[in-house]
C-alpha cells in the first residue's frame, strides 16, 4: 500500500506542478484520471508535454511500466453547484477509452480535431499523426484524433 501511495502521490505533484506552470486547473480527480483546464491549447500542450516528460522519467525509475494516456480536446464545460458537465467532458473519456488499447511504451498524447485546428502553425502540429480508433460508441466515429510523436532532438 506505500508504494502505492507513493506512486499517487507523485502523479499528483506532477500534475500540481503542470497546472501551477501552464496556467492550468485541475478541476476535478476519479481514481488516476483528472480533468484540467487551460486558457489556450498551447499552455494545455506545454503541460502535457510536461506530464509526459516527468512520469516517463519517474515510471523509468521505478520500473513501474506504467505510461499514461493523455487526451487533450477543447470545447465547453458547464458548472453548476459543484457539478461540472457538458458533451465535451464525454468526448475527452471516449477518446482516452478508445485509444488505450493502442500499443503501448511511454507515454501517450491524443489530441483532438478541435485542438489541432489550434495547434496549426506550431512545432505540435507538425508532429501530429491521425490514428484510428475503434469507434467504442457511434459519436467516437465522428472524432478525429491524433497522436502526438516525439520531438525531433534539438526542437521544442
Amino acid at each position: 500500500m506505500a508504494a502505492m501511495e507513493q506512486i499517487l502521490n507523485r502523479h499528483f505533484e506532477l500534475i500540481d506542478h503542470a497546472c501551477r506552470e501552464c496556467s492550468g486547473t485541475n478541476r476535478f480527480e476519479a481514481g488516476d484520471s483528472y480533468c484540467l483546464t487551460f486558457p489556450d491549447p498551447g499552455l494545455a500542450m506545454a503541460a502535457v508535454e510536461r506530464l509526459e516528460k516527468e512520469w516517463d522519467a519517474f515510471e523509468r525509475s521505478k520500473g513501474l511500466g506504467c505510461p499514461m494516456n493523455i487526451v487533450v480536446h477543447k470545447g465547453e464545460l458547464y458548472a453548476f453547484r459543484s457539478f461540472l458537465y457538458g458533451i465535451d467532458i464525454n468526448v475527452a473519456v471516449w477518446v482516452e477509452r478508445a485509444t488505450a488499447p493502442l500499443p503501448p511504451g511511454d507515454t501517450s498524447i491524443f489530441v483532438t480535431r478541435q485542438v489541432r485546428r489550434d495547434l496549426v502553425g506550431t512545432s505540435w502540429y507538425k508532429r501530429l499523426q491521425p490514428v484510428d480508433v475503434e469507434p467504442i460508441i457511434p459519436q467516437l466515429a465522428e472524432i478525429e484524433v491524433c497522436r502526438l510523436g516525439k520531438p525531433e532532438s534539438g526542437s521544442h
